[in-house]
């Protein structure tokens, strides 16, 4: 009865069919030669070792089941490669007490990759984990053995390591590196995975790496994780660092780390949301959005990081800092927008340095302002953001996308030269469209270009607000173009040719509301503005 109730749970966790139910067992212990996994659930009855040279191969559709705080620990190779429709699944039925550092309870012990002999990659893909643990309930709470770091996959001297469309959910550490934890390694893909209420104590709930010489973190959401601890025996003392991404390697100064086109949201840290020490780092095309803690912590003095096109936004943070925290006076921030994030410090700061170091920030849209070539301090104006600060409300609902009248469409650098930009935005777009590169994260797919001051400044719109009736008139000497309206979602509610002269149309599809107009000449963005009609 019990076998037949824990089945029925794992396919309702794992969204298996049950007709496809036919084949599983039980195993532990060690893996000698070449072997695959293929069956419907493998009941993981204690720990379990693949041998030095030996491959482990699991294939799609397979779930393993861990009895109790059990771990797979490899001198070997793993290669865990699910399909879209039909995912490799690892995980612990009963939850209780997974974030209890006193008791083995709750989780099973995670992926152990050890150092080992061969040179081919360990791959996970669509894979799903969930309910790691990795702690030593007798040691003190500041605990820095590895057994208290890595709750879901833990990668030691590992050498190549490839992760991508997985998912990693409910785990705890005791120290750092609740979802993954690595140190030392070659070369490592992060790609197209979600992040989600995973809970290390010191840092990185999501990610932790050290000495990893070429890492790429892309296409990630991070939503709910928490790098958070607070010693009541010592006096309330606080911890954590990097509640969703924590990488170091401060000296190699071949070593990098990309960061690009993330999602971050709702997660909670003290002390960063992504905190980077890396010699090169690139931070692009993140939104980062309604998070507790510092948005950015750059902690390499020496570095030479640069940021660019990132949508910073509503975080929230109660010590010195909510947007981006700064060691290096070779940072490069252009491109970004920055903006409504709160603390408690004097003045609000959005980008700050408790030692003052100037640095170079460029077109970018900053609140309150921040000295440099091109930035701005405006309302950046996204089609939907979230409606305050802090990571109570839910930044992946919001729409982050720029309105056609925001001040950062078509207002980021000029020359781009060097910068080896992505092609893409966050959302797969053309990174620039209009001539210029926007602001932020998200490139407007509208305008094409920044008005020319004749026309917009005699281009009339009557009235305003208005009812049953627009008129339009172009400035003389303007032969034709497009007067375009859309609604506050970006839909086009009519489209109409207009000459030299006064043009008069029937808004009667739009419902009361704010609208925004544009006018367009071959293929560019004229003028543009807003409109609103009454009720």
């Amino acid at each position: 009865m019990q076998k037949t109730l824990t089945l029925i749970i794992i396919i309702i966790i794992s969204g298996i069919n049950y007709k496809t139910l036919s084949q599983n067992y039980l195993f532990s212990g060690r893996v000698p030669h070449d072997t695959t996994w293929k069956a419907d659930t493998i009941f993981i009855t204690n720990h379990v070792k693949i041998d030095s040279g030996v491959l482990l191969t699991i294939m799609p559709g397979t779930v393993l089941v861990f009895d109790g705080y059990y771990h797979i620990t490899s001198y070997g190779n793993i290669k865990a490669q699910g399909v879209f429709n039909d995912s490799i699944v690892f995980l612990k039925i009963n939850l209780h007490n997974l974030n209890d550092a006193s008791t083995y309870e709750g989780g099973w012990n995670g992926i152990r990759l050890m150092p080992r002999s061969l040179q081919d990659t360990t791959v996970f893909n669509y894979c799903r984990f969930q309910g790691g643990k990795a702690i030593n309930p007798f040691t003190p709470f500041n605990d820095e053995s590895d057994e208290a770091k890595g709750g879901l996959l833990f990668c030691k001297d590992c050498g190549n390591v490839q992760i991508t469309n997985c998912k990693f959910t409910r785990s705890f550490a005791k120290r750092d590196g609740a979802g993954i934890y690595i140190y030392k390694a070659n070369n490592v893909i992060i790609r197209n995975n979600e992040f989600t209420y995973n809970y290390a104590q010191f840092k990185g709930g999501g990610i932790f790496s050290d000495l990893v010489y070429n890492m790429i973190i892309e296409n990630n959401v991070f939503y709910k994780n928490t790098s958070f601890f607070e010693n009541y025996d010592i006096g309330g003392e606080i911890a954590g660092q990097g509640s969703a991404i924590n990488i170091w390697n401060a000296y190699n100064h071949n070593a990098k780390c990309l960061i690009k086109n993330n999602y971050f949201s709702n997660n909670f840290s003290p002390f960063g949301t992504v905190v980077e020490s890396y010699w090169k780092t690139r931070i692009e095309n993140n939104i980062i959005c309604n998070n507790h803690g510092v948005s950015i912590v750059n902690g390499n003095s020496s570095s030479i990081p640069l940021y660019i096109g990132n949508t910073i936004m509503n975080n929230l943070n109660y010590f010195y800092v909510s947007g981006i925290l700064y060691m290096s006076p070779g940072i490069k921030i252009i491109n970004n927008i920055i903006w409504h994030n709160y603390t408690d410090y004097p003045d609000d700061p959005q980008v700050f340095s408790l030692q003052n170091k100037p640095i170079d920030i460029r077109y970018s849209n900053i609140m309150y302002g921040f000295e440099g070539e091109g930035n701005i301090n405006e309302v950046p104006l996204f089609v939907r953001p979230t409606i305050a600060v802090g990571d109570y409300i839910d930044g992946l609902d919001a729409d982050w996308s720029l309105m056609d009248e925001s001040p950062c469409v078509n207002t980021g650098i000029a020359d781009t030269t060097g910068l080896h930009l992505s092609p893409i935005d966050l959302l797969g777009n053309p990174r620039v469209f209009g001539g210029r590169i926007d602001m932020g994260a998200i490139e407007n797919q509208h305008v094409l270009q920044n008005e020319p001051a004749l026309v917009a400044t005699q281009l009339q719109v009557y009235p305003n607000p208005g009812y049953d009736r627009l008129f339009v008139v172009v400035p003389v000497g303007f032969e034709s173009g497009t007067f375009e309206l859309f609604d506050a979602q970006g839909v086009c509610v009519f489209s109409q040719q207009v000459g030299e002269g006064p043009a008069v149309f029937s808004p009667n599809r739009a419902t009361p509301g704010i609208y925004f107009y544009r006018l367009r000449q071959n293929d560019l963005v004229v003028a543009q503005g807003k409109w609103i009609k009454s009720n």
